[in-house]
């Protein structure tokens, strides 16, 4: 049996909390001030401040990001090897792709560790696909939820989008949807300044769909909480759609929420967990997309609620209201929970169905004729079943460079070049040839990185 155990939120506030990044610690008070920061090099240099913290808060409570895999498998084993007291807790609001490293996590865990969930979403996946047999102390809330805000009646007008810059996130499937509506012509857009060229790309592709739909888009890069909060407090919607495979429940819908901005969400995972099914817009399917938002289905739902709202104009401050105090409820949630979890794997399908509650994929096509899609998680599908019925594949880097070159997203490029960089270490596609791929690759600027992680390999075989 795997057990897991929900434990109250005012346990976790008892403690010294360590924030770990890729390169930096951060001694937190429970109010999120940092205290003191410091940049580590090695695992020794870990292990000595550590030391040192130990020595002079006591008891530490350490919280290693999910990202950085080695950073907790250095504390699991610093745990063992010295006699520093600490106990680790992991946050996750991710599962498809990370699923490897959370079970690594979970195998090398004490009891005194714990695993906050962004909701229960996530937590039922976990459950669903979980890792290993033993017991573990689960908390389903984000790391800090937001209280209520006093300016929920006022004036507001206007969209806000909280994003990132990446085709999963759906920015322009929501702009179109927009642009037939009136009221509706003016988006403020909060993202993270684009630092790679994939970025750049996808926001080059939604201006110039806000320019083709007259919509004017107020560009704000990288607030921080209290600035997206004041975005927040002054529009009346904010749009959070996605079909990336990723995510589980953004921590936006219920500051949205709490801001007193009405979140309109996809059905997509756990975004719909605590929105009114009358206001979630459906998610679509094809070859060619792959899961997607159809514009026409934005635009009938924010047409609805303006239907609504002309009727019950308090009904955004009172939906507002409803979806805090549900999700609250759930962080609330105290019980003892025991089951058996199956070491089940992922199919395309089976995301899907996971994911979206309904099952958009009626099967994988064959490998030529999703040459042309979109969707990398579909390409993947239909490449592994190709090289499961023909083990020396002597064509199958000409589908792959086929694939990159009409993939109209940069971003997407990486799960194909993630699985080419697996079978080049593994050295399973002894015929295929790498090296038209990496040019393209580079042409094309794609994760210049991993390009060069790529031709390292090659070179190494």
């Amino acid at each position: 049996m795997h057990h897991v155990r929900i434990v109250a939120s005012d346990e976790t506030a008892s403690k010294t909390a360590i924030v770990f990044n890729q390169y930096l610690l951060k001694t937190l008070t429970l109010s999120g001030d940092t205290t003191e920061s410091y940049t580590y090099q090695s695992r020794e240099s870990i292990c000595d401040y550590l030391t040192v913290l130990s020595q002079k808060h006591g008891y530490l409570c350490l919280w290693p990001s999910m990202f950085c895999s080695e950073i907790w498998q250095t504390l699991l084993e610093l745990r063992v090897e010295t006699s520093l007291e600490f106990e680790i807790r992991l946050y996750i609001n991710s599962y498809i792709g990370y699923q490897n490293r959370i079970a690594d996590f979970v195998r090398g865990s004490s009891s005194c560790d714990k695993i906050f969930f962004n909701g229960q979403f996530t937590y039922e996946l976990f459950k669903k696909f979980g890792p290993s047999s033993k017991t573990i102390n689960a908390i389903i809330r984000p790391v800090s939820i937001p209280s209520p805000s006093s300016a929920s009646q006022q004036k507001r007008e206007g969209i806000a989008i909280i994003t990132r810059l990446s085709s999963f996130k759906r920015t322009i499937d929501a702009i179109a949807g927009l642009s037939t509506i009136e009221n509706y012509s003016k988006i403020t857009l909060c993202v993270f300044s684009p630092s790679t060229e994939a970025e750049s790309q996808i926001r080059d592709l939604i201006q110039e769909k806000a320019d083709e739909s007259k919509i004017v888009i107020d560009w704000r890069y990288n607030l921080n909480s209290s600035q997206v909060s004041e975005v927040l407090s002054k529009s009346l919607l904010c749009l959070i759609f996605s079909t990336s495979y990723e995510e589980t429940q953004g921590k936006i819908i219920i500051e949205a929420a709490a801001s007193g901005c009405l979140p309109i969400v996809n059905n997509w995972n756990g975004l719909p967990e605590h929105i009114d099914p009358e206001f979630v817009v459906p998610t679509s399917w094809s070859v060619q997309d792959g899961p997607y938002v159809c514009d026409s289905d934005v635009r009938d739902v924010v047409i609805k609620l303006q239907a609504k709202v002309e009727v019950e104009p308090q009904y955004i401050s009172r939906e507002c209201l409803r979806i805090y105090n549900k999700y609250l409820a759930q962080c609330n949630n105290t019980s003892f929970v025991a089951l058996t979890c199956r070491q089940e794997s992922f199919s395309y399908q089976s995301i899907l169905s996971q994911y979206t509650h309904s099952k958009l994929c009626p099967g994988v096509p064959s490998l030529p004729d999703c040459i042309y899609t979109q969707d990398p998680y579909l390409y993947l599908a239909s490449r592994k079943r190709y090289i499961a019925a023909n083990p020396e594949p002597v064509d199958l880097h000409l589908s792959d460079f086929t694939w990159i070159s009409n993939c109209q997203y940069n971003d997407r490029c990486i799960y194909l070049l993630n699985e080419l960089i697996d079978e080049c270490s593994a050295g399973s596609l002894k015929s295929y040839d790498y090296n038209e791929i990496i040019a393209l690759l580079a042409r094309k600027k794609v994760f210049e990185n991993y390009s060069l992680i790529l031709s390292l390999l090659v070179r190494l075989e």
